[in-house]
């Protein structure tokens, strides 16, 4: 059984994370090393700014909304916990990781109304249904809605599921294999496999690779 069939078959096996929405411990890394302001809104303003986080700092995110933020508890030096409000593009999986992203997609699961999650699960099951191989691999370019931006890589095909990691403008991924709508790809530098969404990336042609 090959490698790339059984990255699919794994893929298949992920269905069941869509719907979890528990708390789960991120960490703080900012681009440059400085601490993360944190608010008591999701929203930018003087009034709203009420403290910093230093980076790596670690945090439970609660849930992260469509704009980005996401709301965490952290206990600061004297003990209290806090409930508050960060941008998630300052958030990461591996403490030590390399610099997050700015997204206007759920980077994880989120709290949400049961009909919502329903209709992820049946988008999220009909993307899965669609996986096939690809004859040859091929590279793709990271292309984010915005040039500063970064895009999401994702356990499984759908925009509701927890995000692996992000990617800057004109990273280069290995697709693997793809649904309707999204590519399985690998990153050949950091060995991270998971999803981007088709609609962010371009696909590089053979004669422009290095």
């Amino acid at each position: 059984m090959s490698k790339r069939f059984l990255i699919v078959l794994f893929a298949l096996l992920l269905t069941s994370l869509a719907s979890s929405a528990l708390a789960e411990t991120m960490y703080v890394v900012t681009q440059d090393g400085d601490p993360l302001n944190v608010r008591d809104q999701p929203f930018i303003s003087a009034d709203t700014l009420i403290g910093s986080l230093e980076n790596h700092s670690a945090v439970n995110v609660l849930s992260i909304d469509s704009n980005g933020w996401a709301k965490i508890e952290y206990w600061p030096e004297d003990g209290r916990m806090i409930h508050a409000y960060v941008s998630s593009r300052y958030l990461s999986y591996d403490r030590d990781g390399y610099y997050r992203s700015e997204q206007s997609n759920v980077p994880l699961p989120t709290a949400v109304p049961k009909e919502s999650k329903d209709n992820a699960m049946e988008e999220l099951n009909a993307e899965l249904k669609s996986v096939k191989s690809v004859p040859v691999s091929f590279t793709v370019l990271v292309r984010p809605s915005r040039a500063t931006g970064r895009v999401n890589l994702r356990w499984a095909p759908n925009n509701k599921t927890r995000a692996i990691c992000t990617y800057p403008a004109n990273y280069k991924l290995t697709v693997i294999a793809e649904t309707n709508n999204w590519y399985q790809v690998q990153d050949p530098v950091q060995g991270n496999v998971g999803f981007i969404s088709k609609k962010l990336v371009t696909v590089v042609l053979p004669e422009l690779e290095e």
